[in-house]
């Protein structure tokens, strides 16, 4: 009679498990012992099943899902200066105003910048990026207007003429810009041509521009010239812009903002990578994401 029971105990623990790892990327066996209070010998079976199953692969140590993938170029910069990007967006986010109608640039930056704003109200917000658009799309009093055209995989960024053409016909209060580039001899600069044509739409269909950048853009040129320097308003940063830049933004009447690197608000674990790890490693990196639920944090993988 006992049996029935301990298979249900079973099935649901791997549930868990399968969610941990989904959600994580990658989990410690130790970690899951601790976590369900079991053995070792446990979760090397229930390990082992969902392995079957072809829910995840098991490594040394632990597992990893098996779903992974490699790592695409906009992962991998979304990952990069975290915590100078999150303190820009809360920075840029204090500029926008409840009511208003603004343009938001596709990158990395600008992800966090979305973020920073599911608590406005009443926004309409023009994007050509899909991610800020799925995003802001939690917040019901922001009414989101994708610009179409053709996505780009390494931006998740619409370019093209439908694009273009479509950000010619608006007229809004703030352009909230993202770029590669920026110096005094080549101003604003970006690598791909089609992104560089509806930056350019953006900035001219904007009463206010606003660059969201931090300071490994500053001194840098790409390929493609987007605009010169003297069409921002304002510039969000953080501490380190170059001082002959900075002097030459504010003689051209360009704002410029530093926002607060607050990094005792990021935990280190944040910036851990599963799938920058070698293979053997992977689910010893991804274990310190699992600290939160041994302490019992109402995580969704969790309930």
């Amino acid at each position: 009679m006992a049996a029935r029971p301990t298979r249900r105990l079973a099935h649901e623990r791997q549930q868990r498990i399968t969610a941990l790892v989904e959600q994580h990327g990658g989990i410690r066996a130790s970690a899951l012992s601790d976590l369900f209070g079991v053995t070792g010998e446990t979760i090397r079976r229930d390990l082992a099943h969902l392995e079957e199953a072809g829910v995840l692969r098991r490594l040394h140590g632990g597992a990893v899902s098996g779903h992974t993938r490699s790592e695409s170029n906009f992962d991998r910069r979304l990952r990069e200066h975290q915590v100078e990007k999150a303190a820009i967006a809360r920075a840029a986010a204090d500029l926008v105003t409840d009511g208003s109608t603004i343009i938001i640039d596709s990158g990395t930056t600008t992800v966090h910048f979305v973020r920073a704003l599911k608590g406005k109200r009443d926004l309409v917000v023009i994007t050509n990026a899909v991610t800020n658009a799925i995003e802001l799309m939690e917040n019901r009093d922001i009414t989101v207007v994708l610009t179409g055209g053709v996505v780009r995989a390494a931006t998740f960024g619409a370019v093209g003429d439908m694009a273009v053409t479509n950000l010619g016909l608006l007229r809004v209060d703030q352009t909230f810009l993202a770029i590669s580039g920026v110096s005094i001899e080549g101003g604003l600069t970006y690598p791909n041509f089609e992104e560089a044509g509806v930056k350019r739409a953006m900035i001219a269909a904007a009463a206010e521009v606003i660059l969201l950048a931090d300071t490994s853009k500053f001194g840098r040129d790409s390929l493609v010239r987007v605009a010169p320097l003297d069409v921002l308003s304002k510039v969000v940063t953080t501490p380190g812009m170059d001082a002959r830049l900075e002097a030459h933004l504010r003689d051209l009447g360009v704002e410029v903002i530093e926002a607060h690197l607050d990094k005792d608000a990021w935990d280190e674990t944040d910036l851990e990578d599963p799938s920058q790890a070698d293979e053997d490693n992977a689910a010893e990196a991804a274990a310190p994401l699992l600290r939160p639920a041994l302490a019992g944090d109402e995580s969704p993988a969790l309930a």
